[in-house]
């Protein structure tokens, strides 16, 4: 028995998107312990009504969970012996939580090792009152520029001004999720960790595990409601079927 390692030569774009790096070990899909072949692989993403996957990996000491939506292709090798009773080891001390309570989060990190967490999920919110939007998600530049927006076209016209507010809004509604990454890109922090997790708090832990020396900022009063998946699964626990 072993495990999937992702190789150096070739990583797919999907992988690349997600920021799987070389040497991640492919644990479990959905749940269960992967620990089959190329072509097993393969065929674990040939029923697209079975997306999203909740892929697990183990990177160092860390196990991260990630959702993909379209299938993991890249170059592999085998895990040897030890790495393989590491990762199983790992794999069932790994706890679940309820499917539907699953949220992507994005990490963007600078040079100084100065994080920002941002949530991968449509607000309703976002769309009928952008500026509010903006400020409890710490866009300031595009929050001052929705504000000159709204000043100008109301000294203009009534009319135009309220046409404003209702571009303005669906505008933000749609882009809401490319406005956090451009601001986080705009301050000089690049994606550096992506992982599914039920709260921020959650991706604080993970993100102490890659590195101590991360600083980064979380709520921790915010209370995480769960979200609709496009498909509910339910996800066994490791420990139940390992021993």
């Amino acid at each position: 028995m072993s495990f999937l390692k992702i190789s150096t030569v070739r990583i797919g774009e999907a992988a690349r998107k997600r920021k799987i790096r070389s040497g991640d070990i492919l644990l479990a899909i959905d749940g269960y312990m992967f620990t089959q072949d190329t072509k097993e692989l393969k065929k674990k993403f040939e029923d697209k009504s079975q997306a999203p996957w909740l892929l697990t990996f183990k990177r160092g000491e860390l196990v991260f969970d990630v959702f993909f939506d379209e299938p993991l292709k890249s170059d592999f090798d085998i895990t040897t012996v030890e790495e393989t009773e590491d990762a199983t080891a790992a794999l069932k001390k790994h706890k679940y939580a309820a499917w539907q309570d699953y949220k992507t989060y994005e990490v963007y990190r600078d040079i100084y090792k100065k994080a920002e967490i941002v949530e991968i999920t449509q607000d309703p919110f976002a769309g009928y009152v952008p500026p509010i939007w903006m400020l409890q998600n710490k866009l300031y530049y595009p929050f001052a520029s929705v504000l000159i927006i709204y000043g100008i076209t109301f000294i203009t016209s009534f009319l135009l001004c309220l046409l404003a507010v209702v571009l303005v809004g669906v505008y933000t509604h749609r882009a809401q999720i490319s406005l956090k990454r451009s601001y986080c890109l705009f301050d000089e922090k690049f994606l550096w960790f992506v992982t599914a997790v039920p709260s921020e708090l959650s991706v604080v832990e993970k993100i102490m595990i890659l590195d101590p020396d991360t600083k980064c900022k979380h709520k921790l009063d915010k209370k995480e409601g769960p979200s609709e998946p496009k498909l509910t699964k339910v996800l066994p626990q490791p420990a139940d079927y390992l021993t």
